[in-house]
C-alpha cells in the first residue's frame, strides 16, 4: 500500500496517535485549553468553534466494521453522568496533572471530593 510518500507493507500493525493528532490546531480551535464546550454543537447542528474535527476519534470504529453498541454506550455514559451530578457535587481540589506514555494517565493519584447534594 502506498500512503503519500511511503510504502507500507501488508499485515503492518498502523496506529494514529490521537494525542499528536487533538493537539493540532489544524484539527481542534486552542486544542491545550479546556474548553468542555467544543463537543457541544449550536441548535442549527452546526459546531461552535473551528476547526472541530470530531470525527479524528473513531473509538468505536467506522463504516461497516462500526461497533454495534456505539450509540447505546453513548446514551449510557450520558444518563449515568446525569445521574452523577444530579445526586453528587464534585470537587476537584487541586489542577490534575498529565502524563503521556503510551496513553494518557494522570500523574498523581486523582484528588477529588464526592459530595452528595442535599437539595
Amino acid at each position: 500500500m502506498q500512503l503519500q510518500n511511503f510504502r507500507i507493507p501488508p499485515f503492518t500493525l498502523v496506529v494514529c496517535q490521537y494525542w499528536f493528532a487533538c493537539l493540532q490546531e489544524t484539527n481542534f480551535y486552542c486544542p491545550k485549553a479546556f474548553i468542555p464546550e467544543r463537543w457541544l454543537v449550536n441548535s442549527d447542528g452546526e459546531d461552535r468553534f473551528h476547526p472541530h474535527r470530531a470525527r479524528l476519534q473513531y473509538h468505536f470504529g467506522f463504516g461497516r466494521r462500526e461497533c454495534p453498541g456505539r450509540r447505546f454506550a453513548f446514551q449510557e455514559i450520558s444518563i449515568t453522568v446525569a445521574k452523577i451530578l444530579r445526586n453528587f457535587k464534585i470537587i476537584f481540589p487541586k489542577e490534575l496533572g498529565l502524563n503521556y506514555c503510551f496513553l494518557q494517565q494522570p500523574s498523581l493519584p486523582i484528588p477529588i471530593e464526592i459530595i452528595e447534594r442535599s437539595d
